[in-house]
């Protein structure tokens, strides 16, 4: 099978290889400087040409730690956004919603329909989602300075729990659904600080285990997802979507 080689590949590639090519003459060099050590250390210190000496082994070593960490800061700089560490987030508190919280819902919901693999379409979520999870005491968010910056819920969604893929020695389950992250908070933890809520909930509630559905080609979901050390049970078509059936014991 052919495989493409990407630029960015291509680019650390080019690097390592420079990266070898200056460790291994700073390795040579310091090898000849040092070959006839008895001789270095009789060196008269005044001599200038001992000085040259000298400092051509401080440029090899300063050389070489150079380049390694350039190459550490570029290989951190490169790496998919969703593999790196998550910007500590600044303080904010979860609390239940409310009713005065609808339309900043609302809206949290929007922007978050179109983007790749959102399952959410124009009619979903919608007021009528909203009703019920305040109905259930069963949607919470969090809050910064006065706005709301992420939101879940937790689930009853009977389809989902008849698929036959769920451990019976975990029941009851619970299930979370409508995880959500501003736009401009992204990268800064929430996501997963909203799940691990999610799930201190449910355990608080007296659910035993925990099952969700990942859009199976969804990268940046699974491996938020793993973190939390959720297993793969299955695998459904619904909603339009191939999914991955996950569970966790709480």
């Amino acid at each position: 099978m052919e495989r493409k080689i990407s630029q960015a590949a291509m680019k650390k590639a080019l690097q390592t290889a420079g990266f070898v090519l200056i460790a291994l003459e700073a390795v040579a060099l310091l090898v000849m400087l040092i070959s006839d050590l008895k001789n270095y250390l009789r060196m008269d210190i005044r001599n200038p040409v001992h000085h040259v000496i000298f400092a051509a082994i401080a440029l090899a070593v300063g050389g070489y730690t150079y380049f390694r960490e350039r190459m550490k800061a570029n290989k951190e700089q490169e790496a998919d956004p969703a593999d790196a560490k998550p910007e500590p987030a600044e303080e904010g508190r979860i609390v239940p919603a409310t009713e005065e919280d609808r339309e900043e819902i609302l809206a949290l919901y929007q922007a978050q329909k179109g983007r790749e693999y959102c399952a959410w379409s124009e009619d979903y979520p919608s007021n009528e989602t909203i009703d019920f999870d305040l109905s259930r005491d069963a949607l919470f968010v969090l809050k910064r300075d006065g706005r709301i910056r992420a939101a879940v819920s937790l689930e009853e969604d009977e389809d989902v729990a008849r698929l036959p893929y769920w451990n019976k020695e975990l029941a009851p389950e619970g299930e979370l659904a409508r995880v959500a992250v501003l736009p401009e908070e992204q990268n800064k933890g929430l996501g997963r600080i909203m799940m691990q809520f999610g799930m201190d909930e449910l355990k608080r509630r007296g659910y035993r285990g925990i099952h969700m559905l990942v859009n199976k080609h969804n990268d940046k979901a699974i491996r938020c997802y793993a973190v939390f050390g959720f297993g793969v049970v299955g695998e459904c078509h619904m909603f339009d979507q191939d999914f991955l059936c996950y569970e966790k014991e709480l």
